[in-house]
């Protein structure tokens, strides 16, 4: 039994016995191959759904001549014969057509691909049926075939509320990352849904639905399983966007009996009342975590020029996450004085800085709240109450989790304090070679540049808040929006991945 590598092009079309907009691969084929064998290789190979579409496979006998459809075991054998004779690789390529299934019905599918130089397909499209645009909203009202969703979880949503709005229950047939089909609650009735992953991409597509209800509407009224709180909130969540609104659980049971004849437990409301103020507000716990703090971050660089010495700088984030340089000065050399006196120069100008005790060591505050176990945090906080031993009393009533590395239980805050200074100091890299004077100028045009920019910026965005943090926030809401919180006490929650 002999063995060949063939060339394979798929999903592309005829256009004058030459196969366009086609994609590389390739499949491995025995001599004593059959008909079916051939199909499932080659369905296999390419990732196509063998209960959604089928594909017809052809060869050309020469340059010029109209391809030939293999259809049979003899089709298979004559293209083997002549595969024997020319072992090239590329001779003989085998072309394949998807044809997708509805209803019994044939529909070739050509697809537009962008071909990367692996001939892999990145993204794919039908061109030969209507593209109405990709769906995302999950309350959708509207589905039928040929649908596009944005992915499988848009799908799902869209479903359980379009049960919830038209008074039906369906339950899951079959679900996997690149199927989802659904059919009535009732086995003998014709309801019935299809969708998909096209290709190899996240989006879904309705392959088929036939949306005509054979059974009783006792089967369809009875309950209301799709009726979850993540679909009670999608459906609620506007009555939250005013703050100013009171909107209860008991009014989310009022209103969900009399637009949808759905009966609710007060619970179910209650969850779905905390998951639709999720949707619209973001969690209250994780805006504390989230808000920019009061930082001020400081480091000290060495100078290059003859006579030496050290630039300290002191930066923070502006509200769009921005460097904003605060101040800077020039000192002989990094030590406890000099820092004293740039923290005071700071203060005269208002900056928000605190002081524990005139007498605290810069040098061991700094390995405090550094440091990253607690053995050499004790050790520092040793060093400081020989210094002082008043220190110790405070900075354990503020709590040592509020400042130190160590017994942080939480990220304290999104400011990279590490890549602000050294933000800082790669951009007066070279700068720090020139005389003390050119080092001031140099660093007065810097942040003249830099602010200009930022407010340029500010000018330009048409949110409330700034590009980095209005993206951060968008992201935010989406991963949300598939989350359910629990109380279990008062100060405990626990937090579902997808609604419960």
């Amino acid at each position: 039994m002999e063995i060949f590598p063939v060339y394979v092009l798929h999903s592309g079309e005829w256009e004058e016995n030459k196969f366009i907009n086609f994609v590389s691969d390739c499949v491995i084929i025995e001599s004593t191959l059959s008909y079916n064998n051939l199909v499932a290789a080659i369905s296999e190979q390419i990732r196509i759904d063998s209960e959604l579409n089928i594909i017809e496979i052809n060869f050309l006998p020469n340059v010029g001549l109209p391809p030939i459809l293999i259809y049979n075991d003899t089709g298979v054998k004559v293209y083997i014969e002549l595969k024997k004779k020319n072992l090239n690789f590329t001779e003989y390529p085998l072309f394949v057509t998807v044809k997708e299934i509805y209803d019994n019905r044939l529909i070739a599918t050509s697809f537009s691909c962008v071909v990367a130089t692996s001939s892999s397909c990145l993204v794919a499209t039908s061109s030969s049926l209507k593209t109405p645009g990709i769906i995302d909203d999950i309350l959708n009202e509207f589905v039928e075939e040929d649908q596009v969703y944005k992915d499988k979880e848009t799908v799902v949503s869209v479903m359980k509320n379009l049960a919830v709005r038209e008074r039906f229950q369906f339950k899951v047939k079959r679900s996997s990352a690149t199927r989802y089909h659904l059919m009535c609650m009732d086995d003998n009735c014709a309801w019935s849904f299809k969708s998909s992953a096209v290709f190899k991409a996240n989006i879904f597509k309705v392959r088929s639905y036939n949306n005509n209800h054979t059974c009783g509407y006792g089967e369809r009224y009875l309950t209301q399983r799709q009726a979850t709180p993540g679909v009670i909130a999608s459906i609620v969540k506007d009555k939250y966007v005013n703050p100013k609104k009171v909107y209860t659980a008991n009014n989310i049971i009022e209103d969900i009996q009399k637009q949808h004849g759905i009966e609710v437990s007060y619970m179910k409301a209650w969850r779905a009342k905390e998951i639709a103020m999720t949707m619209i507000r973001g969690s209250p716990s994780d805006s504390y975590k989230e808000l920019p703090k009061p930082i001020m971050v400081v480091d000290g660089s060495f100078l290059k020029a003859a006579y030496k010495g050290t630039i300290l700088t002191a930066c923070t984030q502006d509200g769009a996450g921005k460097i904003l340089p605060l101040a800077y000065a020039i000192v002989d050399s990094e030590s406890n004085k000099s820092w004293e006196w740039f923290f005071v120069q700071i203060k005269e100008c208002k900056a928000h800085i605190q002081e524990t005790s005139q007498a605290i060591e810069i040098y061991i505050f700094f390995a405090l709240s550094r440091a990253y176990t607690i053995e050499k945090f004790e050790y520092h906080m040793t060093e400081m109450c020989k210094i002082d031993p008043r220190v110790q009393p405070y900075l354990f009533e503020i709590g040592y989790e509020r400042w130190s590395r160590a017994y942080s239980k939480v990220k304290r805050s999104m400011v990279m304090t590490f890549n602000i200074a050294e933000s800082i100091n790669a951009a007066n890299k070279d700068a720090r070679e020139l005389p003390v004077m050119r080092l001031l100028e140099y660093m007065t045009n810097l942040l003249q540049q830099w602010n200009n920019k930022n407010r340029k910026s500010v000018i330009e965005t048409s949110t409330k808040l700034g590009e980095k943090y209005d993206k951060l926030l968008r992201e935010n809401l989406i991963a949300s929006e598939q989350m359910t919180v629990r109380p279990a006490t008062e100060q405990l929650y626990t937090v579902f991945e997808g609604v419960r």
